[in-house]
């Protein structure tokens, strides 16, 4: 990564910073990395998830008990914490080259942290989550103001050219595991294992990834966010399919992919194939100014359109989006942004926090901009197969012009999602995702 894409970031923040904190007369901000947590009525800590609003400053995602300190027009203070532990490892203070935009203050206790924070005062404030210990030191304070940080989380929907790198690399990382966990299903193996040799593969912990992974056979896709990974292996003659959504962090930016495979040469594989060039045709469109809204409406256009032409339905592609029939076999959003959070912020407001309009009949869309050259977002068609959903079409006025024997012949195989993390730019998109699956293919046939 360039030496010059993180000084341009900081730049970049301290302009937005300054800008929203003049307009909401606030001199002084604090951000805290975030405080462990216990489990209730235990000694065992909860993993540690990082304040977004605090690596979005360094790229620092392990370490509880900091705090970036920032004033207008003046360079930012880093408050590192390095305590004086035997339990645990600690981070040791960092020495990178991203340092030298930083003031550094090494603090060895909360008290010590304390001592280097600005006194309590109108004009100072906190975006962070509230802790117990912050009583009586900074209580006084403005906390999380909500015009301040809808100013600043919307500015987070433009990403700099380091965001955009890290996000980039971050599906490096997750293609390598993604192409390891294809091989594993290949091979007959149970869900736990793909998904913990996807960890491997990736070199991520279990709570370090930017999301629960999901690794799903057979019906299973069907579950939109299936949160468990069975250890019982399939006998070879029962495995159909299998859907892995899965991504990995670099920096404390997250991506977020989708694949889907038949284990066998099939129907259901055929229309796997055709569902992936229907979810490029979707990326194809993409560029500065087009309603992503209506980008959604496309998707179940021409999702409907597929499912004709594979004879599962027996209606028009408008009838089947007026209707509502679509939405049964996609009830989710085409995407959202990503970015710092899997669903990064301000995908349904305006600067000012304002609510944008909604798509009626369509309430799990996340985003609901026009697309800019900056924007970093996912496109996720799916495709399921879901019993309870099926059931409630039984009884829809149109469920005539469903082909159900077909429709049941699809059950056993779950459904299909695929998704890619693509950056918007002036001229149209860059693709991260596939950018990054070609990468790992190249390097392992060169």
């Amino acid at each position: 990564m360039p030496y010059t894409f993180f000084e341009n970031h900081i730049n970049s923040l301290r302009f937005r910073f300054d800008k929203a904190m003049k307009l909401n007369h606030i001199e002084t901000l604090l951000i805290p990395s975030g405080e462990v947590k216990n489990q209730f009525m235990d000694d065992m800590d909860y993993p540690f998830k990082v304040n977004p609003h605090f690596k979005t400053w360094v790229p620092i995602i392990d370490t509880p008990h900091c705090w970036v300190v920032y004033k207008v027009g003046q360079k930012p203070l880093l408050v590192f914490s390095e305590p004086l532990d035997f339990w645990h490892k600690t981070t040791a203070l960092p020495h990178e080259t991203w340092t030298q935009f930083f003031d550094i203050v090494s603090i060895h206790s909360q008290l010590e942290a304390f001592e280097q924070l600005p006194d309590n005062d109108s004009e100072c404030a906190l975006i962070g989550e509230w802790h117990s210990s912050y009583q009586g030191r900074l209580d006084q304070l403005l906390q999380n103001p909500e015009t301040l940080l809808n100013h600043l989380q919307f500015a987070r929907t433009l990403k700099t050219d380091y965001e955009v790198a890290c996000i980039q690399q971050a599906n490096h990382i997750a293609a390598k595991g993604h192409i390891t966990a294809e091989a594993l299903f290949r091979s007959g193996h149970s869900e736990l294992a793909i998904h913990l040799g996807y960890l491997e593969s990736i070199g991520h912990m279990e709570h370090e990834v930017p999301y629960g992974n999901i690794v799903a056979l057979n019906q299973n896709n069907a579950i939109l966010h299936y949160q468990h990974a069975s250890p019982k292996k399939l006998a070879q003659n029962t495995i159909k399919s299998f859907l892995i959504d899965a991504g990995a962090n670099f920096n404390g930016y997250a991506s977020d992919i989708t694949r889907t495979y038949a284990y066998q040469q099939d129907e259901f594989s055929d229309l796997i194939l055709a569902f992936d060039a229907l979810q490029q045709d979707l990326v194809q469109q993409l560029k500065p100014g087009l309603d992503y809204k209506q980008l959604h409406l496309q998707a179940h256009l021409k999702i409907a359109a597929l499912m004709k032409q594979f004879e599962l339905l027996d209606m028009s592609p408008e009838s089947a989006l007026e209707s509502g029939v679509s939405s049964t076999f996609l009830p989710h959003g085409l995407g959202h942004f990503i970015g710092l959070q899997v669903h990064d912020c301000a995908g349904k407001v305006d600067a000012d926090g304002e609510p944008l309009t909604p798509l009626s009949d369509h309430p799990f869309l996340r985003l609901f901009h026009s697309l800019q050259p900056g924007h970093v977002i996912t496109i996720e068609p799916g495709l399921y197969f879901i019993p309870s959903l099926l059931k409630a079409l039984k009884n829809h006025s149109q469920q005539k012009a469903v082909n159900w024997s077909k429709i049941e012949s699809f059950i056993p195989y779950g459904g299909i999602r695929i998704e890619d993390d693509v950056l918007i730019t002036e001229s149209g998109f860059n693709n991260l995702t596939r950018n990054a699956f070609s990468q790992a293919r190249d390097a392992i046939n060169p």
